[in-house]
């Protein structure tokens, strides 16, 4: 399967329910379907080192909306269990650069 939706970031991927979703994106039952996952966690999280080498894990503070839109350079999914704002790319070309979806 060719997906242009490769590049995944999750916000909130130690939550009770951020788990299964990160779960189920890393061992995604689609066929062909392999996303590269970004996991943002907070920098004091002690969790940081629970997930497998095959996930980049980026510490970064909510609230430092300059680091989070360069940090997600190149994601084309945003996938985010928090409730507060997502800071995103601004948009450079006619293509969208990220989808953002909120559970």
């Amino acid at each position: 399967m060719s997906s242009d939706l490769q590049n995944v970031a999750i916000f909130g991927a130690t939550s009770n329910i951020g788990q299964h979703i990160f779960q189920s994106m890393l061992n995604s039952s689609i066929s062909g379907y392999n996303p590269s996952l970004t996991v943002f966690v907070r920098p004091s999280s002690s969790q940081a080192s629970s997930f497998t080498k095959t996930v980049r894990v980026l510490k970064a503070n909510p609230s430092d909306r300059k680091y989070l839109a360069k940090a997600q350079t190149g994601i084309d999914v945003v996938i985010t269990r928090g409730t507060g704002q997502v800071s995103t790319p601004k948009q450079t070309s006619s293509k969208q650069t990220n989808q953002i979806f909120y559970v």
